[in-house]
């Protein structure tokens, strides 16, 4: 941890190279079918999550959404 935060990481500019031997990466990126198919399946999951949400926290902020009357009969 100690590596990440010395001097001359703050002070020079990040590169890829650096990044990868920062973090443990290899420097070679894997692109094949399966790969993409993961990328994009997470991708549309994620959107269609937000789509949802945004739906609901728009309606529930309407000013008369949280308005209900309880009837009681007596």
């Amino acid at each position: 941890m100690a590596g990440l935060l010395s001097s001359s990481n703050l002070t020079s500019p990040l590169t890829e190279d650096k990044l990868a031997k920062m973090f443990g990466m290899g420097s070679k990126h894997i692109v094949n079918a399966f790969n993409l198919w993961v990328v994009v399946f997470v991708a549309l999951g994620t959107l269609s999550t937000a789509y949802g949400l945004a739906i609901i926290g728009s309606t529930v902020g309407q000013p008369n959404c949280n308005q209900f009357v309880l009837t009681t009969s007596s």
